[in-house]
């Protein structure tokens, strides 16, 4: 995974975690800026337009909530 990314992020999960994947990208202030789900392994998320900062990725999977760092440039 590219980070600090500009264009685009790719994750890519341990083989036995179930797809899909629910995540949710939010800010430093805890507001949700996008989710969706990873169906296939990498799961990419487009980042184009998106103002340059620091965010947070949470991944969440049927046993665990994974919460990953973001620098978009």
């Amino acid at each position: 995974s590219p980070n600090p990314a500009s264009t685009q992020t790719c994750l890519q999960a341990s083989p036995e975690l179930a797809l899909p994947l629910p995540w949710q990208c939010f800010n430093a202030t805890g507001q949700v800026l996008a989710e969706g789900a990873f169906r296939q392994m990498p799961g990419c998320i487009e980042l184009k337009g998106w103002p340059g900062g620091t965010y947070y990725i949470k991944v969440l999977s049927k046993e665990n909530v994974y919460v990953l760092p973001l620098i978009v440039q």
